[in-house]
């Protein structure tokens, strides 16, 4: 996952006000993943010390993935970056002699005197996704975690929790990290792949926090099995797939005679409100031979929005 520019610069201040002001090239004590590390491992052993003693203590914990980290500083710290700034690139020019000439080695220790002095005021914030595993549903959360200088917790906030099928969890792992799903070959994501993951995705953005987000993500994945299935992101290939299992829901033993056109409908804007599709089948071994037509309205999503159905004779 991409990290915050401005993270690794902030890090340097941090190794810099120990080592002090030289003119050859600074090299930091730790690297910035090293840094980045020890945060996760703080944070993960708060997470799994909260899990056992809660609800889900017999729940195994996993961590997924963790977002960007966000750096809070005083101001002093970008001042003093910007004159780190200036004496790295005239030590990357061959300029020492300018950089000698000149004051910039008093004003960074002026600056580095007032920013030690503000160290424990810098706050970090990162989320982190993790999975409490259970027998048959696994719970899925993300925190957002906030950090002192020190890397001790301050507060956390909690973005979503929602459970998902056991079976589920792998095309979740897909979903999350934009995994290639729709066959079993190990292959890079597909362009439509990830258009049809991302379409979701902004959509669950929208449903945190509301009672319709774990609703909307076990749909997801439903339909992303589907996918797997028929080895298509498609619309038209699931809306027929869908219909065929509902109506197969409906009745055992259906014989379906004709499906129809997938039909976009859009409001004034251009805009797909909704899909139909019908599907023309009878009941096998049904003496009367009726044929029904079933009319199945889907939304953006494919959740089902109307079934309509009719008798022909």
């Amino acid at each position: 996952m991409r990290f915050n520019k401005e993270v690794n610069s902030t890090f340097l201040i941090l190794f810099l006000l120990i080592l002090g002001s030289c003119i050859t090239p600074y090299e930091p004590a730790a690297t910035f993943e090293d840094k980045q590390k020890e945060k996760e491992s703080e944070i993960e052993k708060h997470v799994e010390q909260s899990i056992r003693l809660s609800e889900d203590s017999l729940g195994i914990y996993e961590s997924l993935a963790y977002g960007d980290l966000i750096v809070y500083k005083p101001a002093i710290f970008y001042s003093l970056d910007s004159l780190y700034a200036i004496k790295d690139n005239l030590i990357r020019s061959n300029k020492e002699r300018e950089l000698l000439e000149s004051d910039l080695e008093l004003y960074i220790e002026e600056y580095r005197v007032k920013a030690q002095e503000q160290i424990g005021e810098i706050r970090y914030e990162i989320e982190h996704i993790y999975c409490i595993r259970g027998a048959t549903l696994h719970t899925i959360c993300s925190e957002i975690f906030y950090l002192d200088n020190n890397d001790s917790i301050i507060s956390t906030f909690n973005k979503f929790r929602f459970t998902i099928p056991r079976n589920d969890y792998v095309m979740y792992k897909n979903y999350l990290f934009e995994m290639h799903f729709t066959t079993p070959r190990e292959l890079y994501i597909s362009e439509n792949e990830r258009d049809f993951v991302q379409l979701f995705k902004s959509k669950e953005l929208q449903l945190y926090k509301s009672e319709d987000h774990e609703k909307f993500i076990r749909h997801t994945l439903k339909l992303m099995n589907v996918a797997s299935t028929i080895n298509t992101v498609d619309y038209v290939s699931m809306t027929k797939a869908l219909g065929t299992a509902i109506l197969s829901e409906k009745q055992e033993e259906i014989e379906l005679l004709e499906i129809g056109a997938l039909i976009a409908v859009e409001d004034v804007f251009k805009q797909v409100i909704s899909y139909e599709i019908d599907f023309k089948w009878t009941i096998k071994d049904n003496q009367k031979k009726d044929t029904l037509l079933s009319i199945l309205e889907f939304d953006p999503y494919l959740r089902v929005i109307n079934i309509n159905e009719y008798i022909e004779n």
